[in-house]
């Protein structure tokens, strides 16, 4: 956001909710039309002309004043509005226009404006199609990677509110611009802006903004005409990582053909169709379209169809708050023809979240044609000391129901029980034959670390106490996703390891390199390749001790705590018998008192 849009405590989506609000509050009509307008007549205002504030000459008062800044615009603007007159009521008018009064629309390339746009837009409705935009940092990096050039084509079959194509044109005024959306809302938008950016860069905006379902075969070519039979020149996209798209439409494409596909996949394959051959790409996809094994054959397909030179890792929270989904940007050339198998030869640049980087071969890739960054680029590691799978042994074997130790009872541990280095757990042991799933066997002094969702910190010593939870001792076992570390004949004790392993040095590499989208994980191999420092083990034996004594330390103040619980909830007992039945119903306990 420009310094000069809003006072710092009022951001962007604080503005558009109060806009929203107040038109709510005062109007029966559609929100999203009339702030839209509102919206464009200040922007009118604003630079037709030329005030030295930004609030200078914005103050309709009643219909008529608004609809004069309407007919303006739309003069200056033909096509930023379908519907150039105001429905709102004068009251209405006056306390929104007062809203944005302050605001500076137009400044830092109108990415106020876009701001404003997107906020207005229905967080469910994004949510619903998978559908988010794209924050203008990312948008503003990939646009600079591939270049768009004065001349070229430039598209986006799945435009949102347009931030690919007025990029593209701020990067490369002169050239053309094509945007495609099935929601008529986003295709507003994107008009509107794309309206107004022609006047910041002099450039001509030409091709056009359309309401059309891309995935449809010869939708967008039917708009298009004979004029693009060759396809686009440069492509840039981020289409909806979820919703359904009709058995019929999946089975017109290769990748949908006898199979059940997301939408995402199916945009891949429609993206590089509309480009020509030669043409430039940047497509954002969800993590699993690079990593899952499931969809090997897309990336297969992939492959074979483009020469990809940049796969770029986004930060887990590039699309906060509407998604914590984690995905990349794939940066290529559409082949001049399809291959029969994926060139080997070919070489591709990884970029890791945080900027680390890597160059490699197509040869080189894991098995299924993986294209995850976390698999390839290279953490700078200490060189004084040795990898953690020499400094203790690493067991990831998982036992059947059937064939688990059915000795004793056994207290079963999720990722939940392990908290910060220790295993916080209050549950009872269970008979064996009741466990229904693959358990990890533990033992006393394993330290178990959970490969899901490492900023949970979910890493923890395997005391001796959580073996006596019943007279005549139990067993421990542990969900498949712990992997265990535990000692080696006269090797090093694991919870000596612990405090390195939650260090911020470490918990980062982790994070750096999980894998998938809604239920991120790192790799075992990660794990195993991390190097453990000399210095972190020059007094391995005492680190462990105070591990393990802090362990026994927490199990005995967490007794503590349930004994003052259970104290408390005799007293409440005894309270609850004392008042009459007839005044006692479930869930008012707590009025009572």
């Amino acid at each position: 956001m420009a310094r000069r849009s809003t006072p710092a405590s009022d951001p962007w989506n604080r503005v558009a909710r109060h806009l929203d609000e107040a038109i709510a509050a005062r109007s029966g009509e559609p929100v999203f039309d009339e702030a839209l307008k509102l919206l464009v007549a200040k922007l009118y205002v604003e630079h037709g002309r030329a005030p030295a504030r930004p609030d200078a000459g914005f103050d309709p008062v009643d219909v008529a004043g608004l609809n004069a800044l309407l007919r303006a615009a739309l003069q200056r603007w033909p096509g930023v509005l379908t519907d150039g007159a105001t429905r709102l009521e004068a009251p209405a008018i006056q306390h929104a226009a007062a809203i944005v009064r302050e605001c500076w629309l137009g400044d830092d390339h109108l990415s106020g404006l876009n701001a404003m746009f997107q906020a207005m837009m229905s967080r469910s409705s994004r949510g619903e199609k998978g559908q988010f935009f794209t924050p203008h940092a990312i948008v503003r990096d990939v646009v600079a990677r591939v270049q768009p050039r004065a001349g070229e084509r430039v598209a986006d079959p799945a435009c949102g509110t347009g931030g690919f194509l007025w990029e593209a044109m701020r990067a490369a005024p002169d050239c053309t611009v094509w945007g495609f959306d099935h929601d008529p809302r986003a295709v507003q938008v994107a008009r509107a802006l794309l309206c107004v950016a022609q006047p910041f860069w002099l450039g001509g905006v030409g091709g056009g903004v359309y309401a059309v379902d891309s995935l449809k075969r010869g939708a967008i070519e039917d708009i298009l005409g004979p004029d693009h039979a060759g396809g686009f020149d440069v492509l840039l996209t981020n289409p909806p990582f979820a919703g359904d798209i009709g058995a019929e439409v999946g089975q017109s494409y290769a990748l949908g053909t006898g199979r059940d596909v997301e939408r995402d996949v199916l945009f891949l394959e429609r993206s590089l169709g509309l480009l020509r051959p030669g043409g430039r790409f940047a497509i954002i996809v969800p993590d699993n379209k690079v990593a899952a094994g499931r969809l090997a054959f897309v990336r297969r397909w992939l492959l074979c169809h483009a020469r990809l030179t940049e796969v770029i890792a986004l930060d887990r929270g590039a699309f906060l708050p509407h998604t914590a989904q984690k995905a990349c940007v794939l940066i290529g050339q559409r082949r001049e023809e399809a291959e029969p198998a994926p060139v080997l030869a070919d070489s591709i640049v990884f970029i890791q979240t945080g900027g680390a980087s890597c160059r490699r071969s197509v040869a080189q890739l894991d098995a299924g044609w993986v294209l995850a960054p976390e698999r390839y680029a290279v953490t700078v590691a200490p060189t004084d000391g040795r990898v953690l799978a020499e400094r203790v042994e690493v067991v990831t074997v998982a036992h059947r129901p059937g064939v688990l130790p059915q000795q004793k009872p056994a207290l079963v541990l999720d990722t939940s029980h392990a908290v910060e280095g220790f295993v916080v757990a209050s549950h009872a042991p269970v008979a064996v034959a009741t466990i229904a799933s693959p358990k990890r066997v533990l033992q006393p002094g394993d330290v178990i670390v959970s490969r899901l969702r490492s900023y949970l910190r979910q890493i923890a010593v395997v005391d001796d106490a959580l073996f006596d939870c019943v007279p005549g001792g139990n067993a421990v076992f542990a969900s498949p996703e712990f992997i265990i570390l535990r000692a080696r004949p006269g090797g090093v004790a694991p919870a000596a390891l612990i405090p390195w392993l939650l260090s911020p040095a470490v918990q980062a590499m982790l994070a750096a390199s999980e894998e998938g989208g809604q239920h991120p994980r790192f790799r075992r191999e990660t794990l195993e390749a991390l190097v453990v420092p000399d210095g972190v083990l020059k007094d391995a034996v005492g680190c462990a001790a105070q591990v393990v004594a802090a362990a026994a330390a927490l199990r005995r103040s967490l007794r503590c705590m349930e004994g003052l619980v259970a104290a408390v909830g005799s007293v409440d007992d005894r309270l609850q018998h004392a008042i009459p039945e007839a005044l006692y119903r479930p869930g008012q306990r707590e009025q009572r008192r």
